[in-house]
């Protein structure tokens, strides 16, 4: 049984435990975290898949209504952690009873797992081609474990050092982003980027475009609750989830519409050729399975 001193523990959301915590963050803090969480490169690579298949101005619409819509629905499961101070997944109980609560936990964790796989790869690709350009030598597979492994080690011995940090970090990614943007706006006017052909043969359209911002936010759901339920109110969890996830998204998606739409209007259509299978899964699956 929980004793009652865990129980203070848990629910002054000292503890990463699936049993209820008291929330104590501010809108503020609440924002911050989301501001963080979705500056990431997975999401800037969705705005990259948008033209030349609907135009820039459609691709930027899209961003923007598909993410004011994803969002209640996030906000909306967030609020429900912020109320019963429970995670997602510890939630489903609800629906699907402790033992069939497995499934949906069953394809959060292969969800994660890929998703972590996938930004493994893409930390490997960027440091192996650091690498060899400096020195010759390459290796994706091996640079993706050893980037992957350096997550593990943080979520492991740094986790509370990191979640202290990483809000204000993102306001660094901010700096960044803005140069980026102020280097593209610099080359181009927002007349040439809108000015770019939409090649029909690729079959995108404003729903495809609109229902895969959507999906972005939904797939943030299965941590929502997690992150919303150390807000103190729902106010503090709505407000600041709905505001930070907003401009993390829109700002992480615009930039890779940007970008990609820089890169054709400069002539360089040809994407240099990436083969994923060429990263090993051998050597992801013991570090992905830890850090999930």
């Amino acid at each position: 049984m929980t004793s009652p001193e865990t129980m203070a523990v848990n629910l002054d959301g000292h503890d990463d435990s699936a049993g209820p915590v008291r929330g104590t963050q501010g809108v503020l803090r609440i924002g911050m975290i989301w501001l963080a969480a979705n500056l990431v490169v997975t999401t800037l690579l969705t705005g990259t898949l948008f033209v030349p298949a609907v135009s820039f101005g459609t691709a930027t619409a899209m961003i923007l209504v598909g993410t004011l819509i994803g969002v209640v629905v996030l906000t909306m499961v967030g609020n429900m952690g912020t109320r019963t101070g429970l995670p997602t997944m510890a939630l489903t109980r609800g629906s699907f009873g402790i033992r069939g609560s497995i499934i949906p936990a069953a394809a959060n964790l292969i969800i994660l797992m890929g998703w972590s796989w996938v930004q493994a790869m893409l930390a490997g690709v960027t440091v192996n081609y650091l690498i060899h350009e400096a020195t010759g030598f390459s290796n994706p597979a091996l640079f993706s474990a050893i980037c992957q492994g350096i997550v593990v080690v943080l979520a492991i011995f740094g986790h509370t050092g990191i979640s202290r940090v990483e809000p204000w970090l993102a306001l660094v990614i901010l700096v960044v982003m803005g140069f980026v943007f102020a280097a593209a706006f610099g080359a181009f006017s927002p007349a040439e980027f809108g000015s770019i052909p939409v090649d029909a043969s690729l079959g995108g359209t404003p729903f495809i475009t609109l229902d895969m911002v959507i999906a972005t936010a939904i797939s943030w759901t299965v941590l929502s609750a997690d992150m919303n339920r150390h807000a103190k109110s729902s106010r503090a969890g709505i407000v600041g989830a709905g505001v930070g996830y907003t401009l993390s998204t829109c700002i992480s998606m615009f930039l890779g519409l940007v970008a990609f739409s820089a890169v054709l209007l400069r002539g360089d259509s040809e994407a240099v050729p990436f083969d994923p299978s060429a990263v090993s899964y051998t050597h992801l699956t013991l570090p992905t399975i830890l850090r999930v």
